[in-house]
């Protein structure tokens, strides 16, 4: 990238910063519940010198994020407000990496990277969760990070990239273990695929991806196992799988329904039903009815929103045309990795969140596409 990249990632971070702003002064104050509530003691029983617990008990949650909270406790006091700022310049960090996967593995324009990168800082569930107390901007950032450089990996396979990809895997998997299987499943297909591509790989490089992936998971396994005399690989995914999230109605109740009993048509039907729930756009949940309370036009907004969700969607899908780009295909792959296993589990808006940057970069490329079969002269470098 040239000087004139650098411009429009610096005019990225200037606008998300006064989009930030606006929020922090304007948005309702959401109140710090559920997962909040609990990497909020956490961090404060680590700044307290109490170890990683809560109410007096250890606990296996992803350290990730409550450590993050407890560094900024620790520099700031017990501030949210720049709890809020940082998860906003990661919003904006979360644009530059767009724009740079954008230029350099799709070969976008600048403008058109540009306008990929500002989707992504004004996404509305974007802008919502840098406001909160919750993992999902911290997370979505170092995926993100991740998902780059595992394709520099891809087109450049050093012990370096290596290195660096099983890292920040390992440091993503840090705050949200749902990614714990990702980068298998990802090295998997894409030994297949190249193998088919006619593609040589080093065997060496890519063990060294999983074994550092490996070793950053290591040691909150050991101390997890030791203090609970238990592997606990992710943290509470064995009442998911007991059915808690398995009632078909789920996602229009607050709170979760209580379990019921699970027949084999139910379980299928439910099923059946994630696989198009996983793309519910959201809108629907508690923060969203106490902005539209405080600002009624805010609903216009909502369905604004809704339309351009599905329209990127549609662009979306229409990207499976070209798998046979090698980012096409490793986007895809990622998205079908949540959403398979988000249909196994449960297919909350907030868990289809880390892939919508990918979404978006697939349907600008779509939009690429069809600008320059049906007017070429519209988009130029």
């Amino acid at each position: 990238m040239n000087e004139r990249d650098w411009i429009l990632i610096i005019f990225i971070f200037i606008i998300t910063l006064a989009l930030g702003s606006f929020c922090l002064k304007f948005f309702p104050s959401f109140p710090i519940i559920s997962d909040a509530m609990i990497y909020d003691d956490i961090a404060l029983n680590l700044i307290e010198k109490r170890g990683f617990t809560l109410e007096g008990n250890p606990v296996a949650e992803a350290p990730g994020y409550p450590i993050f909270l407890a560094f900024v406790y620790f520099l700031f006091g017990h501030n949210y407000q720049i709890v809020r700022i940082i998860q906003f310049l990661l919003l904006a960090g979360m644009g530059a990496i767009v724009y740079f996967i954008a230029r350099k593995f799709l070969n976008f324009s600048r403008i058109l990277a540009f306008l990929t990168s500002l989707t992504i800082i004004i996404w509305p569930y974007f802008v919502l969760y840098s406001t909160l107390i919750l993992t999902e901007i911290l997370f979505i950032f170092f995926l993100l990070v991740s998902v780059s450089l595992f394709l520099e990996f891809s087109t450049t396979p050093s012990f370096k990239n290596a290195l660096l990809t099983g890292f920040f895997f390992g440091l993503a998997n840090l705050f949200r273990p749902v990614i714990v299987l990702l980068p298998f499943w990802m090295v998997f297909f894409f030994l297949i695929f190249g193998k088919k591509r006619g593609k040589n790989f080093s065997l060496s490089k890519i063990f060294l991806l999983l074994v550092i992936f490996l070793l950053m998971l290591a040691p909150w396994t050991i101390r997890n196992y030791f203090q609970f005399h238990k592997l606990i690989i992710y943290p509470g995914l064995t009442s998911v799988l007991k059915g808690i999230y398995l009632t078909p109605d789920y996602t229009t109740k607050s709170p979760i329904p209580k379990p019921q009993k699970i027949n084999f048509e139910m379980l299928v039907l439910t099923k059946l039903k994630d696989i198009y729930l996983f793309w519910n756009p959201g809108g629907g949940g508690e923060r969203t009815r106490i902005l539209i309370g405080k600002y009624s036009w805010s609903n216009y907004l909502l369905l604004i929103y809704k339309i351009l969700f599905f329209s990127i969607l549609g662009l979306a899908f229409f990207s499976l045309k070209f798998l046979k780009n090698e980012s096409i295909l490793l986007f895809w792959i990622i998205i079908f990795y949540f959403w398979a296993l988000h249909i196994i589990l449960f297919p909350y808006p907030r868990y289809t969140l880390p892939i919508i940057p990918l979404v978006i970069l697939l349907a600008f490329y779509t939009i690429n596409y069809l600008s320059s079969r049906y007017k070429p002269k519209y988009i130029s470098r």
